[in-house]
């Protein structure tokens, strides 16, 4: 990988990962606009492979755990519906704008999404977590990859939560989106802060996610991908999220230390766990959260 996806300019090798039974993967940094690509890039088969029908367990475990637990109810009052409702701001309160949940997942933010009184539909690629967003939630659900979708109508809004970094192209992924909102149409993206204080912290035993991450977008490069793609930043901000920090603890804390001691576990599942608390809330306050937020306007 020599060169920038997004602004041409040359990529140096960031960081080597090897997978136990995968093959190997890299991380380029682009030093100008701050993008990180993962290397070899999938196909299209390769994706299929990894979202599609096999890909049984993520949903099964959404089903049953969002909203059903301390930390997902905490994530939806705290995070989820405030984030919604700013969005929601950007309409009259009498309207009920029309909303695609791109990535929808098992549905439990698009239900979110329609009791704050938007008019949702939802897309996700994997037909096990599409049959229970419906069953589950009662939603309509359009099912496949984006580029091969055709839909029946144009939305006022879109959202796309912890999605953008799957698509090989996020350039042509957000003109597609584009091209389904309506004039004006407002879209609400959340991706992993590739800029944030964990990764500065935990470097290559960061939760990177590198098999299905493709993309890593600072503030800079998410802005500059959407200004790209036809779209008005409105808004960009970071967000706290520590279980992404106590994954990336507990990670370096298992490369260290092979056998599982009493000590070592207090060490790493709790004392860490504990410091992880403050370490999250400290990124968010110097612009450094674990999560990236942008609310954009289609131009």
């Amino acid at each position: 990988m020599n060169n920038c996806y997004l602004c041409g300019t040359k990529t140096n090798l960031l960081y080597k990962f090897t997978l136990k039974k995968e093959k190997n993967y890299s991380i380029y940094e682009c030093n100008n606009c701050g993008l990180l690509r993962t290397s070899p890039i999938p196909g299209k088969e390769d994706l299929k492979a990894i979202y599609g029908v096999g890909f049984k367990y993520d949903a099964k475990r959404q089903s049953e755990v969002f909203r059903s637990t301390i930390l997902e109810k905490l994530k939806e009052r705290l995070i989820v519906r405030p984030l919604l409702k700013n969005l929601k701001n950007n309409f009259e309160s009498s309207f009920n704008p029309k909303l695609l949940d791109i990535g929808c997942s098992t549905g439990w933010i698009t239900s979110i999404a329609r009791d704050i009184g938007f008019e949702v539909s939802g897309l996700e690629a994997n037909p096990n977590s599409a049959e229970i967003a419906r069953e589950k939630f009662g939603l309509n659900v359009y099912e496949g990859f984006i580029e091969d979708v055709e839909f029946e109508d144009r939305f006022d809004a879109a959202i796309m939560f912890h999605v953008l970094e799957h698509f090989v192209d996020p350039h042509a992924t957000l003109e597609k989106v584009k091209g389904i909102l309506k004039e004006n149409g407002k879209l609400l993206i959340v991706v992993p802060n590739a800029n944030s204080i964990g990764t500065k912290i935990f470097k290559e035993n960061y939760n990177w996610n590198v098999k299905q991450h493709i993309s890593f977008f600072s503030k800079i490069s998410l802005e500059l991908t959407l200004q790209k793609s036809g779209f008005r930043v409105i808004e960009s901000k970071t967000l706290i999220s520590t279980p992404m920090l106590i994954n990336s603890f507990n990670k370096m804390m298992n490369k260290r230390k092979k056998q599982k001691k009493l000590f070592f576990k207090i060490q790493r599942d709790v004392f860490g766990n504990f410091l992880m608390f403050p370490l999250a809330f400290f990124g968010k306050a110097i612009g450094k959260g674990e999560v990236l937020v942008a609310y954009a306007m289609k131009e």
